[in-house]
């Protein structure tokens, strides 16, 4: 009994292991990988480890980044206000809001998400840091970090109208992060959260 429990933790550690490195760009291979560039669609940009500095490193623009898991529910809870910000930024040519799936990417440095989602504003320039975002994650709370890390002024307008919330339908902020080891939280609280199976 007291073997099996052994490795079992062993296992564990492993797996914790192996994520971290793959999440932090050390190592690459199975199951994890570098996706297809994909057609951009929607106002959100998805990057790829391969489009990653036309989006996001480019000097000429500022960028906000995701790095997030498809299984993780405090990403998935994101989306609408993230989908939002991109809205309010569509006039805004010198900024681009973007995100990427951290568990299919390799990222590079110096950018690490040890949880998600993990969120990156890069100032336009060629000698320039990502700042990680810390901050409510409101339309409120992005605009104001990334204003407060510009010297630029920022042009912001009403999102369009699918994204306009009825009186009484004001998302809640999405707060907390989901650990890299995907961790479960039974209470599906602040913290961490589950892995779930719907993909975002």
């Amino acid at each position: 009994k007291y073997r099996k429990h052994v490795v079992q933790a062993t296992k564990a550690v492993v797996s914790t292991q192996s994520t971290g490195d793959v999440i932090s760009g050390k190592i690459k291979g199975k199951p994890y990988r570098e996706e297809e560039a994909p057609v951009q669609k929607k106002r959100v940009k998805r990057v790829v480890s391969s489009t990653f500095k036309d989006y996001v490193l480019n000097p000429d623009v500022h960028s906000l980044i995701e790095f997030y898991s498809p299984y993780c529910g405090h990403c998935k809870a994101l989306i609408p206000l993230y989908n939002e910000l991109a809205s309010r930024a569509r006039e805004e040519k010198g900024l681009v809001i973007a995100k990427m799936d951290a568990t299919a990417n390799s990222l590079p440095r110096p950018f690490n998400s040890r949880g998600f989602p993990t969120i990156y504003f890069v100032p336009k320039g060629k000698s320039v840091k990502p700042i990680k975002f810390e901050g409510d994650r409101t339309i409120e709370g992005f605009i104001e970090f990334m204003q407060k890390h510009t010297k630029e002024e920022l042009r912001f307008v009403e999102p369009e109208e699918k994204y306009l919330k009825k009186k009484g339908e004001e998302a809640p902020a999405a707060a907390g992060t989901c650990g890299g080891d995907t961790a479960a939280n039974a209470a599906g609280g602040e913290g961490q959260c589950s892995a779930g199976k719907q993909e975002l």
